[in-house]
C-alpha cells in the first residue's frame, strides 16, 4: 500500500502540470501556415496566409516578460509577403525561405534574421526550382531543404525529390543526392542524435498520402 501511495504522488503532480492553457492571442490577423520557431525561449511567427492574404508579418512570443505572456510586433518581414513557405532556427539566426506570394508565384529565396542583432540579411537564392512545402531542418552550420511542390516547364504543379544542403558560412549551396522515396510535398521532418528524418506528405503522382520513414 505504501508503495502504491508514493506512486500516486509521484503520478499526480505531472498531471496537474500537464494541462492546457490559453494563452494571449496574436497581436496580428488569425493565419494558416506560417513559419514558427524558437530561438533562446522566443518564440516568433512569420508570414502565413489570413482572410487578406499572404502576409509578411513578424511577431514574438515570451512567456517571461513580466509574466504578462507577451507578444511584441516587430517590424516586417523585408521579404515577399508569402504563405507555405518554410524555416528553421540555431542558437542565434532564424531562417525563412520558398511559398507563394500573393500573385501565386513560387519563390526560392532565403532569409537569415539574427535575434541579437535584430538584423535581417539576404542569402544566396536556393539555385533550384522555386517551391512550397518543402523540407526545411537547421543545425549551427547548415540548412538542408528538399522535397515540395511547385511549377514545371509548362506551369504543371508538380512534387519534388530532390536534396541540397545550404552553407550558412559561406552562404553556398551544394546539391545532394535525391531523397530515395517519392516525391512528395509537405512532409514532416525532425532531428534525433544529429540523425534528420523524413516522413509523411502527398505524392501528386500516385496520389498516395505517406506513412513512410526515411533517415
Amino acid at each position: 500500500k505504501h508503495i502504491n501511495i508514493l506512486k500516486l504522488l509521484m503520478v499526480v503532480p505531472f498531471v496537474c502540470i500537464a494541462q492546457w492553457q490559453e494563452k494571449n492571442s496574436l497581436p496580428i490577423d488569425g493565419r494558416h501556415h506560417p513559419v514558427c520557431v524558437t530561438v533562446n525561449n522566443i518564440g516568433y511567427l512569420i508570414s502565413g496566409v489570413s482572410e487578406l492574404g499572404a502576409s509578411d508579418n513578424f511577431v514574438s512570443y515570451n512567456p517571461d516578460l513580466d509574466d504578462l505572456d507577451e507578444w511584441t510586433e516587430l517590424v516586417s518581414f523585408p521579404g515577399e509577403a508569402r504563405g507555405y513557405a518554410m524555416g528553421g532556427a540555431n542558437s542565434e539566426n532564424l531562417f525563412i525561405g520558398f511559398g507563394i506570394d500573393p500573385s501565386e508565384n513560387y519563390l526560392n529565396d532565403l532569409w537569415m534574421y539574427n535575434v541579437n542583432d535584430n538584423l535581417w540579411m539576404t542569402c544566396t537564392d536556393f539555385p533550384g526550382a522555386p517551391r512550397a512545402h518543402p523540407a526545411f531542418m537547421v543545425t549551427e552550420s547548415t540548412i538542408y531543404i528538399g522535397l515540395g511542390d511547385g511549377p514545371n516547364a509548362v506551369n504543371e504543379i508538380v512534387d519534388y525529390d530532390d536534396w541540397w544542403a545550404y552553407d550558412i558560412a559561406s552562404s553556398s549551396w551544394a546539391q545532394l543526392s535525391n531523397f530515395i522515396g517519392e516525391e512528395r510535398h509537405h512532409p514532416y521532418f525532425f532531428e534525433i542524435d544529429d540523425v534528420f528524418y523524413v516522413t509523411c506528405g502527398h505524392s501528386r503522382l500516385s496520389g498516395v498520402i505517406h506513412n513512410d520513414l526515411y533517415s
